[in-house]
């Protein structure tokens, strides 16, 4: 339990919610941390608060850049970091105490070489430290990497998050998070995973999510959005070649993020283009989708939609509150 764990928190206007994220790491049960505070060029208080940080505690390091973007401030900090293992905690975001502690204990009591937890969601007005919470070892699962990347794009019960999760670093060896696109972790994630033998995961909730109003889901919708639909073309691609028997699992994930952005665009003329682009991608998809007992049902019941033409999808959306079961 006492390799060293590189923290890695990029920082850009977040004054609000700093304090809460750091503090929460600060008083981690494990303490064999580097903690990188990366100052992404914020224009509010937050450059002086992580130095006053920083003076406090020896294993803090500040790096203060010209604003690149969330994953050039995660790249500059990993190149930068010496920790055994990678763990990527959000900066509006906080942490049960023992979070570390037991993602560690995961990691290295299955051999795995990435381990996931559960998480919570917390609205920003409404902050509550979690309890005492407890990891029942009885519950920790361990997968086969196959096993691992169809949980993945299935996205039950993983995320292609990069929160929740520690890694084994040399995982990330070559890999980088792609600068000033958004949707950054889905284009990453499925990388690492491909890289693991086994992947743990127990349900244990340590990671406390702050639900934004300002958050890139609750933005309306702008042709940057459409870099998701890049990534999952691209993720598409490589995985069909590289790994063609994870198929029905990577044509769900693809038809899921086709599915995400097309609701958010508008109607008109000004996003014909992006419409029709999509409409194509979930054409291509929805029968291996619909046929796939594996998808979740939310994920066949859009493809269904699909069928009755994308006016009545674009109405339907009741399928979307169904994406969970």
């Amino acid at each position: 339990m006492s390799e060293l764990v590189s923290v890695i928190i990029p920082v850009y206007g977040v004054e609000k919610f700093l304090r809460i994220c750091v503090e929460s790491v600060l008083e981690q049960t494990y303490e064999n941390m580097e903690i990188f505070l990366v100052d992404d060029g914020s224009l509010d208080r937050c450059p002086q608060w992580c130095d006053e940080y920083a003076v406090t505690d020896a294993r803090i390091t500040v790096i203060h850049k010209k604003n690149g973007g969330l994953s050039d401030a995660r790249n500059v900090a990993m190149d930068k970091s010496h920790g055994k293992y990678l763990v990527f905690v959000d900066s509006d975001d906080f942490l049960e105490k023992h979070y570390i502690e037991y993602l560690v204990k995961m990691i290295q009591s299955t051999g795995a070489k990435i381990a996931v937890c559960g998480w919570r969601e917390v609205e920003e007005d409404k902050v509550v430290y979690p309890e005492d919470m407890r990891l029942d070892d009885s519950r920790t699962e361990l997968w086969k990497r196959t096993e691992a990347l169809e949980k993945l794009f299935y996205q039950v019960p993983v995320d292609n998050s990069v929160w929740s999760k520690i890694f084994c670093r040399e995982l990330f060896e070559g890999i980088y998070f792609p600068k000033g696109k958004l949707y950054e972790d889905f284009a990453t994630m499925y990388k690492v995973f491909e890289r693991a033998d086994s992947v743990c995961y127990n349900p244990y909730p340590g990671y406390q999510y702050m639900i934004r109003q300002t958050g890139i889901m609750l933005q309306d919708f702008s042709e940057r959005k459409m870099d998701l639909i890049d990534f999952a073309e691209e993720m598409k691609d490589m995985v069909l070649k590289k790994n063609p028997e994870l198929a029905a699992s990577v044509w769900s994930r693809f038809f899921r993020a086709n599915c995400h952005i097309y609701l958010q665009i508008p109607g008109g003329k000004k996003y014909k283009s992006c419409r029709k682009r999509i409409e194509h991608n979930l054409k291509m998809s929805r029968s291996k989708v619909l046929g796939n007992k594996c998808a979740r049902r939310g994920t066949r019941l859009a493809a269904l939609y699909t069928y009755m033409g994308f006016t009545l999808f674009r109405a339907g959306r009741k399928w979307k509150r169904m994406g969970k079961k």
